[in-house]
């Protein structure tokens, strides 16, 4: 499901990213051809900005994302959301402008999910659930219910979060890592029980 508008899409990111082919496939794969990428420098300079609507396609440089997710918001640009069909996400939950949930994702009732966010495929999220704009939850993730994690989070591929955590703005849980406590110092975390291995 697309929620859009007739405007032209611009998808933001670089055609050698493959966050970037999985938007491209994904969208004509649901039969919508009125899209092209643009690079995220282009965007930047693009003097037209309210001709097109917008999508995320690259998380690599996290500060950069969020620089244009500010300016997407700031300026209050067209945005394209896309929700799988077949992802189960709760009629109570709310996805935010400009979100990409992929297949067979698990959203569960009254979620809050933000603006520019990636959830990957065959992940899911427990009830009341709040994240922040500009996360991105890599496939295979898991969050336990009434967490709260704050923008410009980022969870490598099958991490996972226990439940009731709060979890503060530019945090990265790395790859099979398992987060079992509240996290209030931005930076990197890792292991089993993650701990903190470079802070921002």
């Amino acid at each position: 499901m697309f929620i859009k508008n007739q405007k032209i899409i611009k998808i933001i990111g670089y055609p050698e990213s493959s966050a970037t082919e999985e938007y491209c496939q994904v969208f004509s794969k649901e039969g919508l051809f009125d899209f092209d990428v643009i690079l995220p420098e282009d965007f930047i300079s693009l003097s037209n900005k309210n001709e097109y609507q917008y999508i995320i396609a690259f998380w690599m440089d996290i500060n950069l994302r969020t620089k244009i997710c500010e300016m997407l918001d700031t300026l209050n640009l067209d945005c394209v959301t896309y929700i799988n069909d077949n992802s189960y996400t709760f009629k109570t939950s709310k996805i935010g402008r400009g979100s990409f949930v992929g297949f067979c994702a698990v959203i569960e009732w009254n979620c809050d999910v933000g603006n520019h966010c990636y959830f990957g495929g065959l992940g899911g999220i427990g009830e009341d659930v709040t994240i922040g704009k500009n996360c991105i939850i890599s496939p295979g993730v898991l969050i336990g219910g009434q967490t709260v994690i704050g923008n410009n989070c980022k969870f490598m591929i099958r991490s996972s979060v226990k439940d009731k955590l709060i979890i503060t703005n530019n945090v990265v849980l790395g790859a099979f890592s398992n987060l079992t406590k509240n996290v209030d110092r931005p930076g990197h975390y890792v292991g089993s029980k993650a701990r903190l291995v470079e802070s921002k």
